[in-house]
């Protein structure tokens, strides 16, 4: 019998080819289209994943692939199509390009979370992700899954941090905003009058933070009842000298020790920091309130702490 020629080998292989020849066609840049479709519902898990990670797998396949019943198949191709995103979400028009694309949208919208993370934190490191599907995956109740977007997309602008900080989607994404690199004045203003405590000692120990000097005091004024927020003032570099004196009579004995050995100090804080008796007299809140005054941004309000 004369041996069969390619295209009728793969067909072959396809349907009744061993495991390692299955798998061999189904990672094949050159596979016919067709083949890889039909790989794709293949009844071996190792073989649909193949599929799923080939770049070349049809439209068809993806679609298919975007319903498998095997999580990590979907984890798989989410990481593949999400890479994509940006050429996909610029050529809808083409049909084949619309089936990948609606299988990426099922695949951000998929009941598993780790699923969601797939896509989430592939299009976080794209700077240019489409805008939609980035806040959509934003404002996604999951931890696991906005975090990545939130405190590493590029594509989110300063209007977009400050909507999740107004309005957030679930526990921590306030805090995951406040750990962003560079941010804003204008969004950690936002942070500060949120009242959330997490978020706000996320913001101090973020170095890139841009606080403006009246939501600084407020957190210093707050370090007095929140204690989470202690530690993190004093590493806060180049605090304003009132609100370091201010700040080195509110702290609790345990943050003051370590405080007082650091170097750098205003010679007036280092003193008063050495006044202080181990034992709390003169400790937290003892010191009369620091006037302290100051005008926010456009005028928005006015603090006065005497």
């Amino acid at each position: 019998m004369a041996p069969l020629d390619q295209p009728h080998a793969d067909t072959h292989t396809a349907f009744r080819g061993s495991l390692a020849e299955r798998m061999a066609l189904a990672r094949r840049p050159d596979a016919a289209p067709e083949l890889l479709v039909l790989l794709a519902a293949d009844a071996v898990e190792g073989v649909r994943r193949t599929v799923a990670e080939n770049p070349a797998a049809p439209s068809h396949a993806d679609r298919l692939l975007a319903q498998d019943a095997v999580a990590s198949i979907r984890i798989s191709l989410a990481r593949k199509l999400a890479a994509q995103a940006a050429e996909l979400a610029r050529s809808l028009t083409d049909r084949r390009i619309r089936l990948a694309w609606d299988a990426l949208l099922l695949l951000a919208q998929d009941l598993a979370q780790e699923v969601r993370h797939a896509v989430a934190d592939t299009l976080a490191d794209l700077p240019d992700a489409p805008h939609d599907l980035v806040i959509a995956l934003a404002r996604d109740a999951a931890l696991l899954v906005c975090e990545p977007l939130i405190r590493l997309s590029a594509v989110l602008t300063e209007g977009d941090l400050i909507a999740l900080v107004r309005e957030p989607p679930g526990a921590g994404s306030r805090a995951a905003v406040a750990g962003r690199l560079q941010l804003a004045p204008p969004v950690c203003e936002a942070v500060v009058e949120s009242g959330d405590i997490a978020a706000m000692a996320a913001l101090l120990r973020n170095p890139t933070s841009r606080i403006p000097s009246w939501a600084l005091a407020v957190l210093v004024e707050l370090a007095g009842e929140e204690m989470c927020l202690q530690e993190p003032l004093t590493c806060r570099p180049s605090l304003p000298p009132a609100l370091l004196r201010r700040l080195a009579a509110l702290v609790a004995d345990d943050v003051l020790s370590q405080w007082a050995v650091r170097a750098g100090l205003p010679p007036a804080v280092a003193e008063q920091l050495r006044a202080r008796a181990p034992s709390g007299e003169g400790g937290p809140g003892r010191a009369g309130r620091l006037e302290w005054t100051t005008s926010r941004e456009k005028g928005l309000s006015h603090i006065s702490f005497t």
